[in-house]
């Protein structure tokens, strides 16, 4: 983890602002694409998916790591990039099984920031994740006067 944070403290100061840009664009949005209300999102404003991506991060998790608990604020959504997640407790109904790659959990953010977690996530193996921030998202959606359209696929 140092060498991945020292590496992007000098990418920062390094890489001009739209070189970042178009670096985000390019690792992020096929990704962020993956989820049914990014794609509808885009083909209503394709730009929107663009400026989400600058937003977006990778964050590592070794094996046996709480994600997230029953209760906290939903403030992030999560792709699964390389790993095993497994869901520890849930409080309404089962949950199908372990999240793998490709997989999106915790995606009830976008919808709303303020809602609480109703599973306890925790990591099988080390994982990398794709984090997709809540507030983001919203604030991405009001900037490209999107929110109706978000609320009517909800």
């Amino acid at each position: 983890w140092r060498e991945k944070d020292a590496f992007e403290r000098s990418a920062e100061s390094v890489f001009p602002a739209h070189l970042k840009k178009h670096i985000a664009v390019e690792l992020w949005s096929p990704k962020l694409l993956s989820l049914d209300i990014f794609l509808h999102l885009a083909k209503c404003e394709s730009m929107c998916i663009n400026e989400l991506a600058q937003f977006v991060r990778e964050e590592i998790y070794p094996s046996q790591s709480l994600l997230y608990s029953v209760g906290e604020t939903s403030r992030v959504a999560y792709l699964v990039l390389k790993g095993i997640l497994a869901v520890a407790y849930q409080e309404f109904k089962a949950h199908p099984g372990d999240l793998s790659t490709g997989m999106w959990v915790g995606e009830k953010a976008l919808i709303n920031p303020q809602l609480r977690r109703n599973e306890t996530i925790i990591c099988r193996t080390l994982s990398r994740l794709m984090v997709t921030p809540a507030e983001a998202f919203q604030k991405v959606l009001a900037n490209f006067g999107l929110k109706r359209d978000f609320e009517e696929l909800l």
